[in-house]
């Protein structure tokens, strides 16, 4: 792949995204230009409004989507992130609630309990993947729903807010939250995390020998394990609960 194919197949997405949904909106009776322009601003509008609203929710996206590169990379077809990421929600949350007073260290713990609850759903369909050959993009898509299911369980049960009116859970205390950066309304200390987790990840898979194994494993599975380079079935493993 030439250095320029990955931002001209962004470009292009982009391009065809931005065609259909014009087109949808033309259907649909909506003046296209008219939600562009509602879009842009809500999104890069204003200094709030590209860090309160555009950069804070992109930073689970951007964790989550440098976890499916670490799959995609080894082959596995990890469709399953959006489920991944509930749970490690619905755990990350348990842990500030049931912790409020514990400063940083709840939420260091938060943050730890997310990832491995993140992890072990994912370990769920890397199980089914090794030992009945269920194919991960079958599973990990189930597994959104079941995900989906049982945070909506939580948060009209064990979670659920004192006064059990509403389907949510109790607001973390602020003393659990991450520090939020001068000047940059809600964005908060996640965005430097996030930018870090991928700026490393990147680095292990082009420069580490674990990397170089993943890709030969994304390559050939056969051709990997007949080379005596790797335990095929943990190279699997590994992919799915980064």
């Amino acid at each position: 792949m030439t250095p320029h194919k990955p931002a001209l197949l962004f470009l292009a997405g982009m391009t065809v995204l931005v065609a259909v949904m014009l087109t949808m909106l033309s259907a649909g009776g909506f003046a296209p230009l008219g939600v562009l322009g509602a879009l842009w601003s809500g999104s890069f509008g204003s200094w709030y409004s590209i860090t309160s609203a555009t950069l804070v929710r992109s930073i689970p996206l951007m964790l989550t989507g440098g976890a499916v590169a670490v799959a995609f990379r080894a082959g596995v077809f990890n469709i399953g992130a959006e489920g991944q990421l509930l749970a490690g929600a619905a755990a990350a949350t348990a842990v500030a609630l049931a912790l409020p007073h514990g400063g940083m260290a709840t939420t260091v713990l938060a943050l730890l309990a997310g990832a491995a609850a993140g992890s072990a759903w994912a370990g769920v369909a890397a199980l089914l993947r090794a030992r009945f050959g269920v194919l991960e993009v079958i599973s990990t898509i189930m597994l959104n729903f079941v995900a989906l299911h049982v945070v909506s369980f939580l948060v009209r049960g064990p979670l659920q807010e004192p006064t059990h009116t509403y389907p949510q859970t109790a607001s973390i205390v602020d003393a659990v939250h991450l520090p939020r950066l001068p000047g940059a309304g809600r964005l908060h200390a996640g965005i430097a995390l996030a930018l870090l987790v991928l700026a490393f990840g990147g680095w292990g898979l082009r420069r580490t020998a674990s990397g170089f194994r993943l890709l030969v494993a994304g390559e050939s599975r056969a051709a990997a394990a007949s080379a005596g380079m790797m335990n095929v079935e943990r190279t699997i493993w590994g992919a799915f609960l980064c």
